[in-house]
């Protein structure tokens, strides 16, 4: 009898504690095997390109209960090379790597490497869009900085369908002037959702050199401003978004500003198969077209094909790319020869199939 009523105790014990804590192990993979014409300006390309569509991750993150409503939460998160093992030389945690406290009436704080909240709402915006369209005007405009290190990130809960994030990454380095801004980065972002369908998204922006917040805040990199207004409204299979976007950037010598308009369209054709268009146009004489369509298997596996077309003027000094491809990874890049930038006077186009699995 006392060993049952031990065995008992230990299963209660053992369920309670594995209902107050978890550990999850998740990751996606998306490889593709793609066409580019133009891809280093006169010659062609082709070859296996990873996170075309959706960047290739894994992670662990968990949550343990406190009682009160409290929870203390993690996240770890890398990056995966479908086309050759590899992680990024960057870190292998650059994605996300922090710990916080969340309260569902007070929202929730988190410290450490953790992504802007001006690139999560910039993500957000495009029905059927992807790192061929987001990513790619992210690097043509110069505001491709992902992920901030040294980060305070606070998000609100949601008030009368209103959510905030205000985000700083710290300088890390030592000086008498008392000056928080050199080398730092403050982003922002706010959202409404209280119509059904609708979202509506703001967010922004200002890196300062100088310190090791990112990896362009440094006293090398120019400094950057950016703001993003945008909005997506769904009824029914159909979906609709649109977003405007201004990036300045500061190099001492010279003041660059870019802006850019993005529209996209997506259709559920049947329960299994989505359809996307995008257009881009920068006021650098640059436009991105993308054509996608994805079917369905289950929750976690997908197949996609998906065309890119950029035209870029001979003048423009932020040319566009059709095709996303890893960058800055060890070994090596998906293809030589070609970049996420464009090429200036050269239209180029990027045809290719893909496989996505979750897990």
């Amino acid at each position: 009898m006392k060993k049952l009523l031990l065995a008992s105790l230990l299963a209660t014990v053992c369920g309670f504690a594995s209902a107050q804590s978890n550990v999850t192990l998740y990751g996606t993979i998306d490889a593709g095997v793609y066409n580019i014409n133009n891809a280093s300006a006169t010659q062609n390309a082709s070859g296996l390109v990873d996170s075309s569509m959706t960047s290739s991750i894994w992670g662990l993150k968990g949550s343990e209960d406190l009682g009160g409503g409290t929870r203390a939460v993690f996240n770890l998160e890398g990056d995966l090379q479908s086309n050759n093992g590899g992680l990024n030389q960057n870190g292998i945690f650059r994605r996300a790597a922090n710990v916080g406290l969340v309260n569902a009436q007070l929202g929730e704080l988190d410290l450490g490497v953790k992504m802007n909240p001006l690139i999560a709402s910039w993500a957000s915006i495009l029905p059927v869009a992807g790192n061929s369209v987001n990513n790619t005007v992210k690097f043509g405009l110069g505001f491709a900085d992902d992920f901030t290190k040294n980060a305070i990130t606070y998000t609100s809960p949601e008030i009368a369908g209103l959510t905030a994030s205000v985000q700083y990454g710290a300088a890390n380095q030592t000086g008498d002037t008392g000056d928080y801004t050199t080398g730092s980065v403050v982003a922002y972002s706010l959202k409404y959702s209280a119509i059904p369908g609708l979202n509506i998204i703001a967010a922004g922006q200002e890196r300062h050199s100088g310190g090791t917040a990112s990896v362009s805040a440094n006293s090398n990199s120019p400094e950057k401003t950016t703001y993003l207004g945008g909005a997506n409204y769904a009824l029914g299979d159909l979906s609709v978004g649109a977003s405007y976007v201004s990036n300045k950037t500061d190099s001492g010598s010279a003041v660059g500003n870019v802006n850019a308009y993005l529209v996209g369209l997506g259709y559920k054709l049947t329960p299994q198969v989505r359809l996307g268009a995008n257009y881009v146009k920068t006021n650098d004489s640059s436009t991105l077209t993308n054509i996608q369509a994805h079917y369905d298997f289950s929750k976690r596996t997908e197949v996609y094909a998906q065309l890119g077309y950029a035209q870029n003027g001979t003048s423009t000094s932020n040319p566009l790319a059709p095709i996303f491809q890893t960058t800055g990874n060890s070994p090596g890049v998906d293809v030589n020869g070609y970049s996420n930038i464009g090429v200036a006077g050269v239209n180029q186009m990027g045809l290719g199939a893909g496989i996505i699995h979750r897990f």
